[in-house]
Parts: structure tokens; C-alpha cells; sequence
């Protein structure tokens, strides 16, 4: 008889939700500077304010989440590195909202076994979130499942047995984790489970009971701002992360994303181009535009431009499919990935060139500027000789590079 493994699978959508997350990009010195949704697009550690430490502490979790490590293998590995690199103990550090400097927890024992409990759980909860949208047809139900124990916030326990559809609202903001160590979950439950006595449908009067629609307001004690936050929910965890990636895309396409931070803002085109819709807009087949890429904040500021997207028209799609058709969406998916390290050029007063090399191929894409500076369109976009590129650059000005 064959032996049976029955080691657990890595949990796929998890990790695909934590490795999405762009590191060295974004800093904050407290929690409270990198707000819910943020945290979909931008990997942060409060106080790790060098990408050398944030990069040796998301690989460590990566290694955790995939490999099934617990919090102590995790530190085992992270904390000499960290220790190498003097980001252990209290110390004195820089804060850029106060501008002064405080004396500060950097590395401990504690702090990587809240770094662990919360990035884990946290990615769990989003790759549970894409599976339960998967799943939504046949088991189109939620019920929210508290520990109920002495640890238990007193709402988490009246929200035990919530059962709601999945679109329901309740979810966008109720979805678990709801807190710092919150060990609540979901399950999800077919119409048969309901009708077995599995779960019975909550009725929105009763949700008003429980709290569901009450807030508080919450002032940001590092900007200020004043939110409404849910009751029974911690102040930055009034989110469902399982769809903040999906709403950074909405918000592009109602036509704000430009507000975003740049980190949000790559992480949501860089979902776009890897997906089905951009497949079929690259073939001509969708009317208007989609963003192909998104620029740093850095190059826009060089380029003089308001803006960082640079769409791809329908009329561009065509134009291209005729005279390049081997390029299909994998290869305008470099465009995104290359973007922040290509070598811009002027082309004539509206026009700006793009050079960047991949897999040990050179790229050529034009980019139109409008007259106002308020928008970049891709026109042109194909595979060059490395001495065109050489020749470009030594008779134009490079105006954006990093």
C-alpha cells in the first residue's frame, strides 16, 4: 500500500495575498501612520524605518507562512539578523511627524511575537476571503464564530452566530480579524447547512442590537484626523482585508486613484495587469482605457506631470495587435514591473520614451503627455536592439531614472 501524506498544504491564496505586498516602499514609526486598506499594497513594521529590516522580517514571516513555522522558529531565524543590524533594544529614533527624536522598543521577544500573530493572521483571513468568493455560488452564507472564553471582547461574543450572505454589508466591515490578537472567524455554510440547523439567517433588526451601524469617533493621535470607527472594532481594523486590494482597484476606477499612496497605487494596477479583464483589453475587445502602469512619485514629480497612470486606450490595443501580435498581456505586464527603474527620455514636446531591460530583452514604450500634464497615455510599446537604446540615450537627456 503507497505511504499517505498527510502533511498539510501551504495555505496558496495567503501567501499570494502576503508576497503581493511591496516592502521598502513605505515606512511608519507608529501603527497609526499606515492606515487599514494601506496595509493591503504595503508591507510596514512600526519603527522599522530602513527597507534592510522590513526585507529581513517579511522574509522571515514569507518562510513562516509557507513553510508552517511557528513564532518561535520565526524569531529563532529573524532576531540575530536583526540584532547585525542594530535594530534591537530601545533606542533613540527619529520621528518625521513630531520631528523629534524618542527614545523607542525596536526589536524584542514580544514585538516579533506580535509582528508574527498579526501578519499571519491577517493573511489568512485574505486568502480565506478570495476562497470563500470562490465558493459564494454553492455556500453563499457567513457566520461569524467568536472563541468565547475569558478572552473574548464582550461585542465579539454578541456578534457569535452572525449569519449573513456574503455580499452582505457586514462583511466589508466585521470581516475577522476585528482587533489587535482578535481570534475570531468565519465559516461558510451552504443553503443545506442552513436549512440543517447549521447556522440561522440574522435578521438586520437584530444586527442593530448587536451593534452592527454604531460608531465612535476616533481621533488619529499622529494626524489629527478624526474617523468613525465601528464599535467592538479596534481603530485601523475596520476593514475587510480579504477586499481592500479589490477596492484600491474601484477607486481607480472611479477615478481616484491618483490620491492613493504610490505603493497602493502600483499594488492595485499591478493586480489589473495580471488579470482577466486586462487579457481581453489587450486584445481590443474592452472600450476606453485601463492603467498599464503606475509611476513612483518621484518620476512624476520629474516629469512635470499631476499625474502617475499611464492607460492604455482600446485604440492603442488594436493599433498594436496589428503590427505586434506576439505581444500579448504577460509582456505589457513589464511595463508595471519595470517601471520604477526605466530610463525616461523627451521625444518631441509631448512625448516621452521608456527603455527598460527583462529577462535580457530591451523594451521601447512611448508615452504621450496631454497638453495640460494631466494625463499619460501609452501609444507605442515592442522590443528593441540593446544598441538602439544605447544610441538613444547618448543623444537624448535622461530626465527619470532610479
Amino acid at each position: 500500500m503507497a505511504n499517505v501524506n498527510l502533511v498539510p498544504l501551504p495555505p496558496a491564496e495567503a501567501i499570494k495575498y502576503f508576497r503581493k505586498k511591496t516592502v521598502g516602499g513605505r515606512f511608519s514609526f507608529a501603527w497609526a501612520d499606515v492606515w487599514q486598506e494601506e496595509h493591503a499594497a504595503s508591507f510596514v513594521v512600526a519603527k522599522a524605518m530602513r527597507a534592510d529590516i522590513l526585507k529581513i522580517i517579511f522574509a522571515g514571516l514569507d518562510r513562516a507562512l509557507a513553510e508552517g513555522r511557528t513564532a518561535r522558529q520565526f524569531a529563532n531565524e529573524v532576531r540575530p539578523l536583526l540584532q547585525s543590524k542594530g535594530w534591537w533594544g530601545k533606542k533613540r529614533q527619529f520621528d518625521p511627524v513630531v520631528k523629534k527624536t524618542k527614545l523607542v522598543q525596536l526589536g524584542s521577544a514580544r514585538r516579533l511575537q506580535f509582528i508574527y500573530d498579526t501578519n499571519l493572521r491577517t493573511a489568512r483571513a485574505a486568502g480565506r476571503w478570495e476562497i470563500i468568493e470562490r465558493l459564494k455560488k454553492r455556500r453563499p452564507f457567513l457566520r461569524y464564530v467568536a472563541v468565547l472564553d475569558e478572552r473574548t471582547r464582550a461585542l465579539h461574543r454578541r456578534w457569535h452566530g452572525i449569519t449573513l450572505p456574503v455580499d452582505h454589508n457586514f462583511w466589508k466591515t466585521h470581516y475577522p480579524p476585528n482587533g489587535w490578537n482578535c481570534r475570531c472567524i468565519v465559516m461558510q455554510l451552504s443553503q443545506r447547512d442552513i436549512d440543517k440547523g447549521k447556522g440561522k439567517l440574522t435578521a438586520n433588526g437584530d444586527l442593530a442590537i448587536r451593534g452592527f451601524g454604531q460608531t465612535r469617533p476616533w481621533k488619529n493621535p499622529r494626524t489629527g484626523k478624526v474617523s468613525q470607527v465601528p464599535l467592538g472594532i479596534d481603530p485601523g481594523w475596520g476593514s475587510n482585508v480579504g477586499q481592500a486590494r479589490g477596492d484600491i482597484l474601484s477607486r481607480f476606477l472611479a477615478g481616484k486613484l491618483d490620491g492613493l499612496h504610490e505603493d497602493m497605487a502600483t499594488a492595485a494596477v499591478a493586480d489589473l495587469v495580471r488579470g482577466p479583464v486586462f487579457a481581453r483589453h489587450v486584445l481590443g475587445l474592452l472600450p476606453g482605457f485601463l492603467p498599464i502602469g503606475s509611476m513612483t512619485d518621484q518620476m512624476r514629480d520629474a516629469l512635470g506631470v499631476s499625474t502617475r497612470l499611464v492607460r492604455f486606450s482600446q485604440a492603442t490595443a488594436q493599433k498594436q495587435l496589428r503590427r505586434h501580435p506576439d505581444i500579448g498581456a504577460a509582456q505589457y505586464a513589464k511595463v508595471q514591473k519595470n517601471i520604477a527603474s526605466a530610463i525616461i527620455l523627451h521625444e518631441g514636446t509631448q512625448n516621452l520614451v521608456m527603455f527598460f531591460e527583462d529577462d535580457g530583452r530591451w523594451w521601447r514604450a512611448v508615452i504621450k503627455v496631454t497638453a495640460d500634464l494631466s494625463e499619460l497615455y501609452l501609444t507605442t510599446f515592442h522590443r528593441v536592439a540593446a544598441a538602439q537604446v544605447t544610441r538613444a540615450i547618448a543623444s537624448g537627456t535622461v530626465i527619470g531614472s532610479k
